[in-house]
């Protein structure tokens, strides 16, 4: 039985389940209980006297001194509290915070300004407590608002996603249903995370690129890259959209009519179909992909103004690509090959591993049915049924960047970054998973 899915009623939903998260939470002994410590890090750490971003030249906004208006204190855990800071500044105050990019603070400081022009309009303007409850009540309630709306936006764009790739709703309810549960939204309806933000632009571009909409996909992937970096890896889609999607096709229906080809063959089949590639195509990928990275990209520019034009450059300056956020997540984040690796990080590897499991063996699972699909193509006499799960080399090849995409995210999370942010990463990048 198909089911349908009800936006009004999975933000409802949403609403409902963020009330009772701020009712229930002051009353629940916190975890995590940095947000009980001041932002105010060590002298000695690198900080810009100006910066071409800053929106107040380092100084904090008038409007956002009081940082429970901009964020309350029940939202402040983990990376949160560095996207307070950054919002409160208007810019990178110091350089361990180029580790987080700049979407989470813009809609912090978007956010705080509408909540203060709106209050300016409906609100008596005199001090009284009454006012003061009146406008911590109506905050609450927006912010509850708008949490609902964004838990919800990547929910709705995965379902839509999951649809137009199975064409079975019954299929895409279920995967909503699991994305609900594990995926990003529980993140934002604690905290003011970049992940539901992060899945709700990627879904919307994977979206576009199935449609083969790729200006309208590279935009959305350029908002996802706007509030993480590993969104760097998104514009693969639109390359092998443009570029290698033809080719293999090409070469598929090469393989379906040859008798007796050799591995050997393979290359020069492969090149052949390459030759007919347009120049034109090459030129509109790149500049499909540019606008992808552009995020990254200025704030790279713009980390490299600040630090590396001053009479003190950082050690990062004089690197053969100087780029602050490679030097910062070694640095100050010890992030790297094998570094995470240790005795002491087993719990956090453990809890890791249900996810990564799922991960890895998805894509085991798919590199077989694909195989014998194409088995099946080249010995046609073969009953598909005697294979096993079997998928068609068209719908091998549909996937294929999804898969691939999953395994290169899911090689780094092991092998090269704090893994315990699989739980909330991989959920929000990837739609495999």
């Amino acid at each position: 039985m198909e089911r349908p899915v009800s936006s009004f009623k999975l933000r409802l939903y949403f609403f409902i389940g963020v009330i009772i998260c701020h009712a229930v939470a002051p009353l629940i002994p916190a975890f995590d209980t940095s947000h009980l410590v001041l932002l105010n890090p060590v002298d000695n750490l690198p900080r810009p006297k100006t910066s071409p971003l800053s929106l107040s030249h380092g100084i904090v906004d008038e409007r956002m001194e009081d940082s429970p208006k901009l964020l309350p204190s029940l939202g402040l855990r983990w990376d949160t509290l560095h996207y307070r800071d950054v919002a409160l500044h208007g810019t990178y105050a110091y350089e361990h915070q180029y580790a987080f990019s700049l979407g989470v603070p813009i809609v912090l400081r978007l956010v705080q300004s509408g909540k203060e022009i709106l209050f300016s309009l409906v609100l008596p303007s005199s001090p009284g407590f009454m006012n003061i409850e009146l406008r911590s009540w109506l905050s609450d309630i927006i912010n509850a608002f708008l949490v609902a709306m964004l838990a919800s936006q990547p929910c709705l764009a995965l379902y839509r996603l999951t649809e137009k790739l199975t064409r079975s709703k019954d299929f895409s309810y279920l995967t909503l249903l699991v994305h609900v549960l594990m995926g990003a939204p529980p993140v934002i309806i604690r905290s003011s995370y970049a992940e539901p933000f992060f899945a709700w632009f990627t879904f919307e571009g994977l979206n576009a690129y199935h449609e083969q909409r790729y200006l309208v996909s590279s935009l959305y992937f350029g908002l996802a890259t706007a509030f993480r970096t590993n969104g760097l890896l998104l514009p693969c889609f639109i390359l092998y959209g443009l570029l290698v999607h033809p080719i293999l096709l090409e070469f598929l229906a090469t393989i379906s009519t040859s008798t007796a080809l050799q591995l050997a063959d393979i290359p020069t089949h492969l090149h052949r179909a390459a030759k007919k590639l347009r120049i034109s195509m090459l030129i509109y990928s790149g500049l499909l992909t540019m606008i992808s990275l552009s995020p990254f990209l200025a704030q790279q520019y713009i980390a490299y103004l600040t630090f590396c034009q001053s009479s003190t450059p950082r050690p990062w300056c004089d690197s053969h690509i100087p780029l602050i956020y490679s030097f910062v997540q070694s640095h100050y984040w010890d992030v790297g090959l094998w570094r995470y690796w240790t005795i002491a990080q087993i719990p956090n590897f453990l809890l890791a591993m249900p996810i990564l499991i799922l991960a890895f063996s998805s894509i085991v699972w798919f590199i077989i049915a694909s195989s014998r699909g194409i088995r099946f193509v080249k010995r046609r006499e073969v009953d598909m049924s005697s294979l096993g799960p079997t998928l068609s080399p068209s719908m091998s090849l549909v996937l294929l960047p999804y898969a691939l995409h999953a395994l290169v995210l899911s090689l780094v999370l092991f092998t090269a970054a704090h893994v315990q942010i699989a739980l909330r990463m991989l959920p929000a990048a990837t739609p495999w998973v």
